[in-house]
């Protein structure tokens, strides 16, 4: 049996089909604090990020939601419950075919496709996102779990995260687990 998880299951690949008009349903940044490689295979999709410093004007629900916004209509926000986002400053951009994007861990995004599309993705972690991805993925855990579990999960991962980093300096660790 393995001491150490394998560097695949660390990171997950999606693939995304749309029509024209359709959109991710909320301002979100991706789960566990994962980075996100995004390739545009075919079509076009228009993308509003915001660095994580914006995280206070962003509204984050609470709990496991805490990536998602509360804001549920960012093209007409209701600035009378969501006042701070007056001072949220979007960068917007479309994304065509044989581009690729990069999201880094932490940042809200959004997207609406403008034309039939076609998009994979991949998520990982690795060295720069590795703390905030350990207390996630141990806070994804703490409902129906013990705290001597939970604890034990994190010390696990962060020695997972040391041994990585010193094993795999000049490695693809720097890239993606």
């Amino acid at each position: 049996s393995r001491i150490w998880p394998s560097r695949e299951s660390l990171r997950y690949l999606e693939i995304y089909i749309g029509g024209t008009g359709a959109q991710f349903p909320v301002l979100h940044y991706d789960g566990l604090h994962t980075h996100a490689w995004l390739m545009q295979v075919y079509g076009t999709k228009r993308y509003v990020v915001y660095p994580p410093e914006q995280t206070p004007y962003m509204y984050p629900r609470t709990g496991v939601e805490s990536n998602k916004s509360s804001i549920p209509d960012l093209e007409r926000p209701d600035l009378d419950r969501f006042p701070l986002f007056a001072k949220a400053t979007p960068t917007v951009f479309d994304l065509h075919p044989g581009e690729s994007l990069f999201v880094p861990s932490g940042w809200w995004h959004t997207v609406k496709i403008l034309s039939p599309s076609i998009t994979i993705s991949v998520n990982a972690a690795n060295r720069p996102n590795w703390t905030a991805f350990v207390a996630d993925w141990v806070g994804s855990k703490r409902e129906g779990r013990g705290n001597a579990y939970c604890n034990a999960l994190q010390a696990y991962l962060v020695v997972f995260g040391w041994a990585q980093s010193l094993i795999g300096r000049a490695t693809d660790w720097s890239y993606v687990l």
